[in-house]
């Protein structure tokens, strides 16, 4: 007897065929009440996303047309519009049928991503304008003018604000980093067309922004107490000739204490540094690094030489106390003046200056971007003389080129601030300004933003050329410097090959001799030397700020060509970066320096990528570039 089929002869009868009918019309009605239930909640999701878009472009053009509160009206308005957008993807997340459907589930989740992103964003940039309306208001309520526009009490309150901007430039840049945790959250987001692509953009995007804000938080932070607020400020500003090269940037020629009050400068005033150092040069007893007494044949250590440490912040600390025990024994201590901290500078910072503001004219003579240096040289040097100028006034012209650029940098149109801006963040990056602040905390926020000029403290490979000019006049101008950095693997050992070749382009001039430099070079602690080539035979190694540093002297003739060359063996740590694929290469540029490199990492594997225009092959990983600032080398 057969099996009989009960389901189908259940099916078959009427009352089985009623009941199948009205299951699916149930499950109809229950699909439709979702449908028009999501749907309207997918309208509302579209409609305040629109709105929000809408509002976003509506900011963007208040802000063009300088309506700030209009601006911030419209932004918060977008953030409230996405707010919305986001609660509602949230209320669709226990939702039956996008939780038993794992791909409209995880659409329902990049949506969330995104729309929580766009109400981060819109609240961003509504605290930031918020920000740029109390800056506005604080300057008079019109960013127009110049800064000689601006009253006393319209500086004081520009730098109050700047002062208390603080915790909401970290709140924003919180929140940015909080948009770009969104967003890399996101897959596929095929429901949203191209917008995959836009992602992308939107994440860069959010990258530079940060890193923006990384800068400006520092000068936020530091720009009041430079300025004077809430107190007045001293410092000492150090001119570094970068064409007599030496480890901070260059020869201290030139000193000037600044002093600030309430968003202006009280007094800048320059001095030529032999006025410190020769009043005192029988009565100082400090016993000199033995390379500046080999070298330069000094049997003392003055002020002019203070900076031998090319970390800054070390630097700037012995300079403060040379500047005091100098003016101590010169019996002119100058009691009343409390120094907050010492800034570096190069003439680039002044040339770059005088290319935004034009020339200025110092009695007969006109200094623009394209003779300055050399028309300064040659009046402190040479021309002093014949203009029946003594000696010990040679310098005096330096303070009144500053004084005449303070004058145009005052009269600067407020539109060309932002260039300004720029400017100034070039000079931060390539070292040309260089910050130590005597307040501990402040010194922190401007270490951690590279601002500082201090040697690196980093878990990786590290390199850093430092050239010392010893009495070769200004000849660092006519030298072509170009640096090379080999790796190599040999069996358990890590070999690493440092060449600095010297072409010397100049001759036996006023401003150019042969050039004598003492060059050290900064590896990571622990490496052992191996030789030294190109230098007159004797060499010196040595520990500082947690790196080792191996230097020798090299001497190049002019129109010759020279090579100092260390090899060296790198410890375990960085054998075992390599190993583990975690290897980097930190470059760190010495402030003043103008050098070329090229690196070669002879790899038993080769990579599969590198980073900063590389050339991969079969041996290993190739780079070339001009070095203006710090760069980090890495592969995989």
């Amino acid at each position: 007897m057969s099996e009989i089929n009960t389901t189908t002869i259940f099916y078959k009868s009427g009352k089985g065929r009623r009941f199948f009918l009205s299951f699916i019309l149930v499950i109809i009605v229950l699909l439709g009440f979702w449908l028009i239930v999501n749907g309207w909640r997918a309208y509302q999701i579209y409609k305040h996303a629109l709105d929000g878009k809408r509002n976003l472009e509506q900011a963007a053009i208040a802000f063009n047309n300088k309506d700030l509160l209009g601006a911030i009206n419209f932004a918060s308005s977008a953030s409230s519009d996405f707010k919305e957008v986001s609660q509602a993807i949230e209320s669709s997340r226990n939702d039956f049928i996008i939780r038993i459907i794992p791909a409209l589930r995880k659409q329902l989740e990049d949506a969330a991503y995104l729309a929580k992103t766009a109400e981060i964003l819109s609240r961003s940039l509504n605290q930031s304008l918020e920000i740029g309306q109390k800056v506005t208001k604080a300057l008079g309520g019109e960013l127009s003018g110049s800064f000689a526009d601006f009253t006393a009490e319209e500086k004081k309150m520009f730098m109050q604000t700047i002062y208390q901007s603080g915790p909401e430039l970290y709140g924003l840049r919180a929140n940015l980093n909080l948009a770009l945790l969104n967003l890399e959250q996101t897959r596929d987001v095929w429901l949203f067309g191209r917008l995959p692509a836009k992602v992308v953009i939107i994440k860069q995007e959010l990258e530079e922004g940060i890193k923006a804000l990384n800068k400006i938080i520092p000068l936020y932070e530091t720009l009041p107490l430079v300025f004077g607020y809430p107190d007045e400020s001293s410092f000492l500003v150090m001119m570094q000739n970068q064409n007599e090269l030496r480890p901070t940037g260059g020869f201290l020629g030139t000193y000037g204490i600044l002093t600030t009050k309430d968003g202006d400068i009280k007094e800048l005033k320059s001095e030529d540094i032999y006025h410190l150092d020769m009043p005192v040069k029988d009565k100082i007893k400090v016993e000199p690094p033995a390379p500046l007494k080999k070298y330069l044949g000094v049997n003392y250590w003055y002020l002019r030489d203070a900076n031998w440490s090319p970390d800054w912040p070390t630097a700037a600390q012995k300079i403060i106390w040379f500047f005091k025990e100098e003016n101590r024994l010169a019996n002119q201590p100058q009691k009343d003046l409390k120094i907050q901290g010492v800034l570096g500078i190069t003439p680039e910072l002044v040339i770059d200056l005088l290319t935004l503001v034009g020339p200025i004219k110092v009695g007969d003579a006109e200094y623009n971007q394209n003779n300055f240096y050399d028309l300064l040289q040659y009046k402190v040097e040479i021309s002093y003389y014949d203009e029946g100028i003594r000696s010990w006034d040679r310098k005096n012209i330096i303070g009144d080129v500053l004084k005449e650029l303070q004058g145009k940098l005052k009269q600067l149109p407020a539109k060309k601030w932002p260039e300004l801006l720029a400017l100034l963040n070039k000079n931060l990056e390539e070292k040309d300004i260089i910050i130590y602040l005597s307040d501990a905390d402040l010194q922190k926020t401007v270490i951690s933003s590279g601002l500082g000029g201090e040697i690196k403290q980093i878990n990786s490979d590290y390199l850093m050329v430092v050239d010392a000019n010893m009495a070769a006049l200004k000849t660092d101008a006519v030298m072509e410097k170009n640096i090379s950095y080999e790796l190599k693997q040999d069996n358990n050992d890590l070999l690493a090959r440092v060449a600095i070749r010297y072409k010397h382009n100049g001759g036996f001039d006023w401003k150019t001799t042969r050039y004598r430099s003492y060059t050290r070079i900064y590896v990571p602690q622990g490496s052992k030397l191996n030789k030294v080539f190109g230098s007159d035979g004797s060499q010196e190694s040595g520990q500082e700020n947690n790196k080792t540093y191996f230097g020798a002297f090299v001497s190049i003739e002019p129109g010759e060509s020279g090579e100092l060359i260390f090899e060296y063996s790198l410890p375990e740590e960085i054998k075992k970066l390599i190993a583990s694929g975690n290897y980097s290469l930190y470059l760190q540029k010495q402030a003043g320096n103008r050098q070329n490199i090229g690196v070669y990492l002879v790899l038993n594997k080769p990579p599969t990528s590198c980073n900063y225009n590389c050339q991969i092959n079969k041996q290993g990983i190739n780079w070339n570039f001009p070095l203006r600032s710090d760069q980090i080398l890495s592969f995989k």
